[in-house]
């Protein structure tokens, strides 16, 4: 959603937060550095009309940030160990984990790039002597933090190891540059905008890390507040090795989340408590082997749970990761109905998991060391390079080969309709050509619905039957937010559509909602009728004789209101001059009501929509200027940490080791 917007020259934060239904479905909460990774992927699906290939795009940088985690995992675990078999085990561990494998390659999370960040942090922290030079591995948390806010809860152990406070300002300084330097040009851009998206909205108005305070007793609030504050403490100032004070602070996190299962937030814990599993006094606790399975609720609630469904269809779980290939709309709960009231076990497991696991590891954190690490150059990349030279080559190879046997493997699913911004205006389009309903629509009702993506045209069918499912209709917006768009003052809204049946014994008939009034279809005696039905006036105006072929409807809001059929224009209306809802199948409960119809596509087109400036300069710079900077940072860094921990002599003979490998390198690369 948001990458449509970046690739047309506006800012995302604005349209979003000026769009009721955009801003309420909440489909993106994400810091503007995940735009680098989604809008080429973004780019990519657009230009090959393929949905499938936009989501395989956006899951290879996850993908590759598991890998470096899995590597920086090792390089911790051989520092921790001395062990080169432990280390592969841990590494192991971490790689093949499923949760790690589901998160990125198959749910598409974008936690594995924060949590690489965090975890190559730690290694230089922990490589650090004596704490002398953490700008390296604060600059690294921050660009954590720059991807997503869970590292900032982290942040006060690495402080209070840090021990001395200049010091402790510096890595707090280094820590808040990369998100600062992001952030800092959408921000600059709209203030309320940018702080709106990324720090107080979701589904419920608040910002999910603190669903404490949607409690409204105010002693249990407090009480909570305090109870979870506490076991912040005891993380961050347990005497142990870092490492244990970060697995406290995820577990005291979740805590605080209130035992969420979203699988992304448990993703964060495995490679942290994967390393306690290294030393021998933790592995010989009773219950410390748990950490390997805590992940496991909520891997169980995603594959039953996660995916989009409504009253008449849906897919999730098991069936929503490889939907594409099975075309099975299966909503798991509802086929085994034991299932549907399951959600409070699973969190009360996940609590009681979280407080036995916090108590575990404060019980052992105490015999968790650290050994030093032996100092080594950094610089060789190229030595590194040349040893892999022959699996760098084939990794090419079958990747070159995969881009041409994509087309005849990945099943074909267009991309979904999105809005369109130009220049103040806003249009959304609908023609109901994908298989599952655009989640921009709420379906209602007691009746149904049914998609038929490869018809020609393609279309839905909306069918209240009887007097006891009279209800079927489809609105923009989000559960009780019914009026799903900007509050225009000059909107077209325009829909094909085929009137199929009335219910039995039914007069009545709403085809479309909108401000002000409703057009459907009404029994008069022997006449049957389009009708258009002025709310205000509450007069009833015919349109054109009732019948069953496909028509044009369209209504024009621009100071007075203008109502077309066919392209013929039929009744003008003064009042009522603004537009914002927009229902579609009849939303009337009374007995007298209710039909069948479908209808082929949808168009809204607000002209007045405040998407701010237009500017594909600005919003270019928005996002290079800082990434070009931060990666800028990061080598002046990277280049420091390695030099201040090398002699003179070292230095010198470090910077003719990196000239003679990049000359082989370039060498035999150019051979091969």
């Amino acid at each position: 959603m948001p990458s449509s917007f970046v690739v047309e020259g506006f800012n995302p934060y604005i349209a979003i937060c000026k769009d009721p239904t955009l801003y309420w479905i909440n489909p993106w909460r994400q810091t503007p550095t995940y735009l680098v990774f989604l809008v080429p992927a973004y780019v990519l699906g657009s230009v090959l009309q393929n949905e499938i290939i936009f989501l395989y795009a956006i899951k290879i940088p996850f993908i590759i940030g598991d890998l470096i985690t899995a590597f920086f995992l090792f390089k911790i675990a051989l520092i921790l160990s001395e062990d080169a078999e432990k280390a592969k085990k841990i590494c192991m561990l971490y790689a093949f984990n499923p949760l790690t494998i589901f998160a990125s390659a198959i749910w598409g999370v974008s936690d594995p790039i924060p949590i690489s960040l965090t975890v190559i942090s730690l290694y230089y922290f922990l490589c650090s002597p004596s704490k002398s030079k953490i700008e390296f591995p604060a600059f690294l948390m921050g660009l954590g933090i720059a991807f997503k806010l869970y590292p900032v809860f982290i942040l006060p152990a690495f402080l209070i190891k840090i021990r001395r406070w200049k010091k402790a300002v510096v890595f707090i300084f280094f820590a808040s540059l990369p998100p600062a330097l992001s952030s800092l040009p959408f921000f600059l851009w709209n203030p309320e905008s940018f702080s709106n998206r990324l720090f107080s909205h979701n589904l419920s108005g608040m910002f999910p890390l603190f669903p404490v305070i949607l409690i409204e007793n105010p002693i249990i609030k407090i009480a909570l507040s305090l109870l979870i504050s506490i076991f912040f403490i005891i993380a961050y100032t347990r005497k142990s090795s870092i490492i244990a004070n970060i697995v406290l602070s995820f577990l005291a996190l979740y805590l605080a989340l209130g035992g969420m299962l979203a699988a992304s937030y448990f993703l964060w814990i495995i490679p942290f408590g994967t390393l306690l599993l290294l030393n021998k006094r933790v592995n010989a606790t009773r219950g410390s082997t748990l950490l390997f399975f805590f992940p496991i609720p909520s891997m169980v609630w995603s594959l039953i749970y996660n995916g989009p469904f409504n009253s008449v269809e849906g897919v999730t779980g098991i069936f929503y990761w490889p939907y594409h290939w099975l075309r099975s709309k299966v909503v798991v709960f509802r086929v085994f109905t034991f299932l549907q009231n399951t959600a409070p076990l699973f969190v009360a497991i996940n609590i009681a998991m979280i407080l036995y696991l916090f108590f575990i590891v404060f019980k052992i954190a105490p015999s968790f060391t650290v050994r030093k690490a032996v100092r080594g150059g950094l610089l060789n990349c190229f030595s590194t390079l040349n040893k892999l030279r022959k699996w760098l080559f084939a990794s090419a190879l079958i990747f070159v080969m995969t881009l041409f046997l994509f087309s005849n493997v990945v099943p074909f699913e267009p991309m979904k309709s999105m809005p369109v911004l130009s220049q103040s205006t806003f249009v959304f389009f609908d023609d109901f050509s994908n298989s599952l309903l655009n989640y921009q629509w709420w379906f209602s009702g007691e009746g149904t619905y049914a998609l038929y993506p490869y018809a020609d045209p393609s279309y839905i069918t909306l069918n209240a039957p009887d007097l006891v499912h009279n209800r079927a209709y489809i609105f923009r917006g989000w559960w009780d937010v019914t009026n799903g768009f900007y509050n225009s003052s000059d909107a077209i809204v325009e829909f094909r559509f085929k009137f199929n049946r009335f219910s039995d014994n039914a007069s009545n008939m709403i085809i479309a909602k909108t401000d002000g009034g409703f057009f459907g279809a009404k029994i008069q005696g022997n006449l049957n009728s389009f009708v258009y039905f002025d709310e205000i006036s509450n007069q009833t105006q015919s349109v054109a004789v009732l019948n069953s072929e496909w028509q044009t409807f369209k209504i024009v809001y621009d100071g007075k209101r203008y109502v077309y059929l066919n392209n013929e224009l039929v009744v003008v209306y003064n009042t009522q001059s603004t537009f914002s809802m927009l229902f579609l199948g009849n939303s009337e409960s009374s007995e007298t009501f209710g039909g069948g119809l479908s209808i082929d596509w949808v168009t809204v087109i607000l002209k007045d929509f405040p998407a701010g400036i237009q500017d594909n300069l600005q919003i270019s710079f928005a996002l290079a200027f800082p990434f070009t900077v931060l990666i800028l940072i990061v080598g002046v860094l990277h280049l420091a940490n390695n030099f201040s921990r090398l002699s003179l002599p070292e230095r010198k003979l470090q910077i003719s080791e990196f000239h003679r490998d990049e000359k082989q390198w370039n060498k035999k690369w150019l051979h091969s």
